[in-house]
Order: structure tokens, then C-alpha cells, then sequence
């Protein structure tokens, strides 16, 4: 899979991706309303980008599947994504995306 002539990078400084202040202007741009947040290191990187796309405004979907942990503490993932469900993101599958 390329990038395709549209797609951003970004880089980011911190553990969340809004620590780069052109996230915030190209989402607000855009007219942006939901964002699907997914990576490495659940339980701090997207952790903390779901919660800042939160508090942003953002609806937040995380799929499950395509977000990891090269921790062997497999329960600091599972506690990360129950904490999102429960009170910042719509925490699903990557095939409920499409639907």
C-alpha cells in the first residue's frame, strides 16, 4: 500500500499526535468531525491521542485491531482500550468501519 497524492505526514514530538499543531488546523480545515486513531504503544501513544481528539471535540474510533503493544504486559493494551470504550471512543473492530 503507497500514500496516495492527498495523504499528510506528520511527525510528532510527544506521545500524542496533536503535540503537532498542524493536526489540529488541517482537521479543522477539513471540517473534520471523527477521527480513527490507530498505532503503536495503545496504552500511552494512542492513549494519548485518543484522549486529546477527545477533549478536542473529535468523535474517536479506535479498532481494535490496528492498534498494538510491543509490551509483553499484554493487560496495560487491554486496560487502555477498555478505559477508551468506556469513556473517550467508539472501540470496535476495523471491519465495523466500513459499514
Amino acid at each position: 500500500m503507497g500514500l496516495d497524492e492527498e495523504d499528510i505526514i506528520l511527525e510528532k514530538k510527544y506521545y500524542d499526535l496533536f503535540s503537532n499543531p498542524q493536526l489540529l488546523s488541517i482537521l479543522q480545515t477539513k471540517e473534520t468531525k471523527t477521527v480513527v486513531v490507530t498505532g503503536l504503544y495503545t496504552e500511552v501513544c494512542v492513549f494519548g491521542t485518543v484522549e486529546r481528539a477527545f477533549t478536542e471535540g473529535y468523535h474517536v474510533i479506535v479498532p481494535t485491531d490496528l492498534v498494538g503493544s510491543i509490551d509483553e504486559r499484554t493487560h496495560l493494551r487491554e486496560a487502555a482500550l477498555e478505559i477508551m470504550s468506556n469513556y473517550l471512543a467508539d472501540v470496535v473492530n476495523s471491519d465495523r468501519l466500513l459499514d
